[in-house]
């Protein structure tokens, strides 16, 4: 999860600078990525780190992992990148950790 928090402290205090990478990447509209980029680590990251509707969580995470490991990474980062992605497909299939927030609402469905 510190990882996410990274990111996500990254892109919020640096926004205009990734608005501008993204822009030169010749993404459409960079700014509302930027602005979902943001909301999927945010939603992601405290999902992850309460264990609350952790299938949303991974979810969200993924959706900003695939496309950043495709487009914006080196090869290395983005080895690194495939591997925290198959831990989040663990997370997504396992559920939360038994003293988590949402244990009991995982194992009621």
């Amino acid at each position: 999860a510190s990882w996410f928090l990274t990111e996500l402290h990254s892109k919020i205090s640096r926004f205009s600078y990734w608005v501008e990478v993204v822009g030169k990447a010749k993404m459409p509209f960079p700014t509302a990525e930027m602005c979902l980029v943001v909301t999927l680590l945010v939603v992601g990251s405290v999902s992850l780190v309460t264990g609350y509707r952790i299938d949303v969580g991974a979810s969200c995470l993924l959706t900003f992992l695939a496309p950043t490991a495709l487009f914006f990474q080196c090869s290395g980062d983005r080895i690194q990148s495939i591997s925290v992605g198959g831990g989040l497909l663990l997370l997504y299939v396992t559920g939360p950790g038994a003293i988590s927030v949402g244990a009991a609402q995982f194992a009621l469905s």
